[in-house]
This record gives C-alpha cells, structure tokens and sequence, in this order.
C-alpha cells in the first residue's frame, strides 16, 4: 500500500512538472503568482500572454501584469483567468480581498459585476457579509430592510443594525438590534432575556 501511494505521488508530480513544462516551452516566459502558482498559471511571449495555455484574446504582453486571486490586467484591460472584464476599466481596478476586486464605478466577485453595490464606498466585512454607504449585502445578495450605517458585528455570526439582528444572513424575528447582546457561542439576548439558539 506504501508503494502504490509513494509512487501516485510521483507520477502526480512527474505529470505537473511535464504540463509546467509544455506550458512554458509553448508560449515562452513564464510569470509568477506566488501565492499559488499551480493554479494561477500564466505565460507569454513578445506579443501575446496566455492562461493554462490558452490564449487571452486582446491581453498585452508588454503591459501584462498578474495580480492575485486569478485577476489580472494590462494597460487598457482586467481580466479573470482566460477572460477579459468586459466593463472593467483597468486604469481603477484594485483587489479588495477574498475574491472581491473594484473599478471606479463597479465591484467584482470573480467574473461577475455585483448588482447595485456602489464601489465608491464599497466595504468588506467578513463571514459573507460586504455594504456600501446604503445597503448590506451577504453572500452577494442584498439584505431587504438591512441598515448600512449602523450595520455591525456581534460576535459568532450574529450581526445587527439599530433596529434589527441578523444571523448568516437572515433576519432574527422579534429580536430589536438597540438592545441585543451576545451571550455564549450559540446564544444570545435583546432587552426581554429571551435566548436564541442560532435561529433565523
């Protein structure tokens, strides 16, 4: 069983290291993203930048940069992966982490625009959570009635606003966000004590 496992793990490497190869003798200098090289993998030559071996329609080597999180641009264009970000305008593009990026009037999760986010106030949160100056979003999508000023962290994915208190996402019925507070991992309580046991 030792052999078998020693040698998948060889012949696994040997074919990575094969298709690197081929990959960098095909298309010539290869560029490095550090952060995860395997994945991200880009090449080019004096005129054209390819992805995985695949050319990128309209890329610019000799302006071609790679960011992170399979981003990258040149001097006109941003690109994810092998494709370009039709409305994305590369002189304002920034990464905002985990997966989010922005331009000076859109945000981006990988390839898609997010609808209605405003980029100019654009923040991430965590756990799912991003808002602009007006709304809240989690997991990409708008929260209805969630108030982006006062929108802030509990603790242990409970979230609230002046009125109102959120889990994952989702509105706690009856629980008032004045007087909310976090008890214990599961737990917690507004103004009436009553506990509430992750529920949405």
């Amino acid at each position: 069983m030792q052999f078998h496992y020693i040698s998948l793990v060889v012949t696994t490497a040997l074919l990575l290291s094969l298709v690197d190869s081929q990959v960098a003798n095909n298309t010539g200098k290869q560029l490095q993203d550090k952060a995860c090289h395997v994945y991200w993998e880009y090449t080019k030559d004096a005129y054209d930048v390819y992805y995985i071996g695949k050319k990128i329609k309209g890329a610019r080597a000799s302006s071609f940069q790679v960011l992170k999180d399979g981003y990258s641009k040149d001097i006109s264009n941003v690109y994810y992966m092998d494709k370009k970000l039709a409305d994305a305008r590369a002189s304002s593009f920034q990464l905002t982490g985990d997966g989010y990026s922005k331009d000076i009037s859109d945000v981006f999760y990988g390839d898609k625009i997010i609808d209605g986010v405003r980029a100019s106030s654009f923040e991430l949160l965590k756990d799912g959570y991003i808002k602009d100056a007006y709304d809240v979003y989690y997991m990409r999508k708008k929260i209805d009635g969630a108030h982006a000023t006062s929108f802030k962290f509990v603790n242990d994915n409970y979230w609230k606003d002046a009125y109102d208190v959120y889990y994952m996402g989702k509105k706690i019925n009856d629980a008032r966000g004045s007087s909310f507070e976090f008890i214990d991992s599961g737990y917690a309580r507004d103004y009436r004590n009553a506990t509430c046991v992750n529920q949405q």
